[in-house]
């Protein structure tokens, strides 16, 4: 995407410790995927929960 090319994005990211990538449709669900898992797994081993809010709109 020519957007994360420009300096302002670019800088920005870095500001922010991102690092922009660039997938293929089934590359990125691979990552998701992977990454589902490792929060899955931290989260479970230390047994956090969801702090339910309900919002009023």
């Amino acid at each position: 995407m020519r957007i994360l090319q420009t300096p302002e994005m670019s800088a920005r990211l870095a500001e922010l410790g991102a690092e922009p990538a660039s997938y293929k449709p089934d590359e990125f669900l691979a990552f998701i995927k992977r990454d589902d898992a490792k929060w899955d797994k931290l989260i479970r081993e230390r047994k956090i929960e969801v702090e339910r809010v309900t919002l009023a709109l």
